[in-house]
């Protein structure tokens, strides 16, 4: 989990440092989605490798990825893509080790944690959205804001010019 921390803070140090980076955005998106995808791997695989014989340290692992997925959420809601990228591989490992068990109570647990997830991918989505939709009002805001000064400013110009006149 480190490495892949690591790795990923390199990646955004690097965007940071891009001077380009404005050009590129596709690019780095995928980046950031492969890293998320990564990130999610490390979990989902890490809770499937410790899986513990414990429901009570179990319910932790559950907790532990629900907490994480729902992070990423609040992390990528700009980009869907990247937050399944992330709480697919982190979810279902742990849905799938539950529907392995078998017992009712274990695919009750799978078929929650699933519905969670697509809970969290709406989430993702209609966060999206709204960014995008605040996102275009910030831009036009900032142009009409420019509107406005370019207006005052050559509003200004007649006002002096009348006065220069009337002088």
């Amino acid at each position: 989990m480190l490495a892949a921390s690591l790795l990923r803070l390199g990646v955004w140090w690097a965007h940071r440092r891009d001077r380009t980076a404005a050009d590129a955005p596709r690019r780095w998106a995928r980046a950031a989605t492969v890293l998320a995808g990564l990130s999610g791997a490390v979990w989902g695989g890490g809770a499937l490798l410790l899986w513990p014989e414990s429901e009570t340290q179990r319910l932790f692992w559950v907790f532990v990825i629900g907490g994480m997925c729902t992070g990423a959420v609040a992390l990528h809601y700009p980009r869907p893509e990247a937050v399944l990228a992330f709480i697919l591989p982190a979810g279902l490992p742990i849905a799938a080790a539950y529907a392995a068990g078998g017992s009712p109570q274990d695919l009750a647990a799978a078929a929650m944690i699933l519905v969670f997830l697509a809970a969290l991918a709406a989430a993702a989505r209609r966060f999206a959205g709204q960014f995008r939709v605040f996102a275009r009002l910030r831009q036009d805001l900032r142009r009409q804001a420019q509107d406005l000064a370019e207006a005052r400013a050559s509003l200004k110009q007649e006002v002096d010019e009348h006065r220069a006149t009337a002088a």
